[in-house]
């Protein structure tokens, strides 16, 4: 017997359709580990990732999000240059009329630059997430 037949992968998934949740690194940003892990994790869970991978400009954030009818954007990046840039994608996503909750995390994140810099942007929720298991909790 194999190990896979023990399992019913159908009956693993969830009942709930937890929805899209659209996730890239920012422009100047090639790292994107913490960005896989994270997308893991939320598919584990069971929501549909959109992975546009790194180095994405706004523009294209935007219109894949209203393409494919997200239901949250996650953002994330390992340097510095990415912080002003997910303030611009806040920025644009306010100008837009966008309406979908944001989810920021990366290693040069925080609370206090998220609470600071990104939220007074953007009226419709968006949460700093620490470390990818909590991003479904």
């Amino acid at each position: 017997m194999h190990a896979s037949e023990l399992f019913d992968p159908e009956a693993l998934r969830r009942e709930v359709e937890a929805g899209y949740v659209y996730e890239t690194a920012h422009p100047g940003d090639v790292h994107d580990i913490g960005k896989n892990i994270v997308g893991v994790v939320l598919a584990c869970n069971g929501f549909d990732v959109i992975d546009m991978g790194v180095m994405v400009p706004a523009d294209d954030i935007l219109q894949k999000a209203e393409e494919e009818d997200v239901d949250i954007i996650g953002l994330g990046g390992l340097i510095t240059p990415s912080l002003d840039e997910m303030v611009h994608v806040a920025d644009e996503l306010t100008r837009e009329d966008f309406d979908q909750p944001l989810l920021i995390g990366g290693a040069t994140t925080s609370k206090i630059h998220t609470a600071v810099k990104i939220a007074p942007s953007y009226d419709h929720g968006v949460v700093h997430v620490l470390d990818a298991s909590r991003s479904v909790g």
